[in-house]
């Protein structure tokens, strides 16, 4: 079974439809699978007969989904995450949209085994879709996904613009089956799936989360690499300030050995000084007694030789 051409909801390529949520549950796994590969061959050569939409789609594409990735694992929210998946509704045609998110389901990352999101297997359908527009199907992206996400209960759909740098949002109305447009305000749209904010800086698509915005896996490793050469440098300064004041100890050591040495050696030319002053002094002393000998056996001399006269 392939879509109609009569609905402008309706993809107008010969895209396989799903089978009924009756019918799915009584197909085999093998069927199911053969099914989930006839819709990805089928979406996968429409994609090759609008010849791709080149580097600058793919860019956009895989950003988003690395920074949202990092972003909710982070984070611990279980939001599922998926890019180019093929999307399962009953009695609707495959569409696969460059990201969808899916809130509540836990996101297995590299270990994730899916090959569809079958909303009959799942027990619910996506929450939002992303669309990255650069020269694919206008008409599809901005018209037919338009009626078609919001008759099937996708909560929003974003598309980034990337030709014409331009952000338009769409939000599933309360009551009816129809989107309301998300307004842009101070160049960003606010997203609820998401509880993000979506604009585009640099000629590219970013995401704030509380007014911050989230940054990628390139300006995380730069982050990373300044807080490295931050802590490097921290370090080497300790370093430094760890071996100068080593070598101020060592100098103040060797200042106070100087100077107990010089100290001593004050003390050895005090003492031999004293030693000196008291050696000179005994001399006197001697030669002052030496002298009275002398003059008193001088006196006894002239006494005597001049009681002899």
């Amino acid at each position: 079974m392939h879509a109609r051409q009569d609905d402008p909801a309706l993809e107008p390529e010969d895209i396989p439809v799903t089978p009924s949520a009756e019918v799915w549950r009584g197909m085999s796994e093998d069927a199911q699978l053969a099914f989930i590969l006839a819709a990805t061959d089928a979406l996968n050569e429409r994609n090759l007969q609008l010849m791709g939409e080149g580097r600058p789609h793919e860019r956009a594409r895989a950003g988003a989904m690395a920074v949202l990735g990092d972003f909710f694992e982070r984070s611990g929210q279980a939001v599922y995450l998926a890019s180019d998946l093929p999307v399962l509704y009953p009695g609707e045609p495959a569409f696969a949209p460059d990201l969808i998110a899916v809130l509540g389901v836990e996101d297995p990352r590299d270990a994730d085994t899916r090959s569809a999101w079958s909303v009959v297997t799942e027990g619910q359908g996506i929450d939002l879709a992303l669309e990255i527009l650069y020269k694919g199907d206008r008409q599809k992206d901005l018209v037919r996904n338009v009626i078609r996400f919001a008759r099937l209960g996708i909560t929003e759909y974003l598309v980034y613009d990337r030709l014409k740098q331009r952000l338009l949002g769409y939000r599933l109305h309360p009551t009816a089956a129809r989107y309301d447009p998300i307004p842009l305000r101070a160049g960003r749209i606010y997203s609820r799936v998401l509880n993000m904010e979506l604009a585009i800086s640099g000629g590219r698509l970013r995401f704030y989360a509380n007014g911050a915005q989230v940054p990628e896996a390139r300006e995380l490793l730069e982050l990373a690499n300044g807080m490295i050469d931050e802590t490097q440098s921290r370090l080497e300064a300790e370093e430094q300030a760890r071996l100068a004041a080593e070598a101020a100890r060592v100098e103040a050591e060797a200042a106070r050995d100087r100077a107990e040495a010089a100290k001593a050696e004050a003390e050895a030319a005090k003492a031999e000084a004293e030693a000196a002053k008291a050696e000179a002094e005994a001399a006197k002393d001697q030669a002052e007694r030496r002298a009275a000998t002398l003059e008193a056996e001088l006196a006894e001399l002239r006494r005597r030789l001049t009681g002899q006269g």
